[in-house]
């Protein structure tokens, strides 16, 4: 407790200094973090607490530099578990004040509680968002459309409110919950409105949510499709984007693969938007994996099989895409093209 007296700075100073890093080149902070240490450890191990410890728990937990108070937030949640009237006390104390990049570090609290003790959980989300700034409509994004799915808060509600702020850290964080494979597995009417909302004409944040749609692709297990339309919505939305990494869709060719297995005309359709976004964008396309030569030989096949009831519809589609992956220079394909003798 008597370091939580001494008047000091930081060693360390500068734009990329965070708070935990500042706060660990302070004694006061090697102090914070050792109370919050001891108290976790003796919790584990079934040891009784000094009487003192709460009392100094609140003094640092209250301390005027927030470089000390993010220090106690990191470690904060196991105690919230254990010792809850007495960890959303301390969370109280070290949010009290405003500082940037404080509410990075409360964010496990909020995620750590929100399904159990929203009652605790959501007060703190409407100070968020009345607060924060910036990257701090992200966390507040996050965390409320984790809640809207575990049915916490009105998903309806949380819309309007999105739309409202008009802040695209916000949109970021709802949509980092919506792309997630597990949620749009287990919620996929809810993840596809948010989506659908997201990726409107209206919203002047679109191409956030297009930016974090590509999630989806990164992974073949599970297996997540989405309807064309927001197909088609995501990859226009992705052709205006400025940023230079906007041809970058990691993945998409072994999500393409994977799904042509569970239905080949839906990957076609797909395939076709995505190779009218590279001829447009001119990305560097490179089939690592041999994924597109796979697909190509699972859409010719399915293609073949339909010939007669669609009139070659399918092939002669298939056909335009095996020449615009050759027309693309993608490796791989000429010789698969030799190998299947398709002149």
């Amino acid at each position: 407790m008597d370091f939580s007296t001494i008047v000091e700075e930081s060693s360390i100073s500068g734009d990329s200094v965070d708070l935990l890093t500042s706060g660990i080149n302070m004694a006061r902070g090697n102090a914070a973090e050792a109370l919050m240490i001891a108290a976790n450890q003796l919790e584990k191990n079934g040891v009784p607490w000094p009487d003192l410890l709460p009392h100094a728990l609140r003094l640092f937990a209250a301390d005027k530099n927030p470089a000390i108070r993010a220090l106690m937030l990191r470690r904060m949640p196991y105690l919230q578990t254990h010792y809850p009237a007495l960890g959303w006390e301390l969370f109280e104390l070290a949010m009290q004040d405003r500082a940037d990049g404080l509410w990075t570090m409360a964010e496990p609290c909020l995620y750590h509680a929100y399904h159990q003790r929203f009652d605790v959980v959501g007060p703190w989300l409407i100070r968020l968002y009345r607060e924060g700034n910036g990257k701090d409509f992200e966390i507040w994004g996050r965390i409320s459309a984790l809640a809207a799915l575990s049915k916490q808060m009105e998903f309806a509600a949380f819309l309007a409110e999105l739309k409202a702020v008009e802040v695209a850290e916000a949109w970021r964080g709802a949509a980092s919950v919506w792309t997630h494979p597990g949620n749009m597995q287990q919620h996929r009417e809810q993840c596809l409105d948010g989506l659908a909302a997201g990726l409107n004409t209206e919203n002047q944040d679109s191409v956030a949510v297009a930016r974090k749609l590509r999630n989806l692709f990164q992974e073949s297990t599970p297996l997540v499709s989405v309807p064309i339309a927001l197909l088609q919505r995501c990859f226009n939305l992705l052709e205006t984007d400025t940023e230079s990494s906007r041809g970058d869709i990691y993945g998409f060719d072994a999500w393409l693969n994977a799904t042509s297995l569970r239905d080949p005309s839906y990957a076609l359709e797909a395939t076709e938007i995505y190779l009218s976004f590279v001829r447009r964008t001119k990305p560097y396309v490179y089939d690592h994996e041999n994924n597109l030569t796979q697909l190509l030989t699972r859409l010719f096949a399915q293609a073949e099989e339909q010939e007669v009831s669609d009139d070659g519809a399918m092939l002669q589609r298939v056909v335009v895409v095996q020449d615009s992956l050759l027309a693309l220079g993608v490796n791989g394909v000429s010789e698969w093209l030799t190998v299947a003798e398709r002149p």
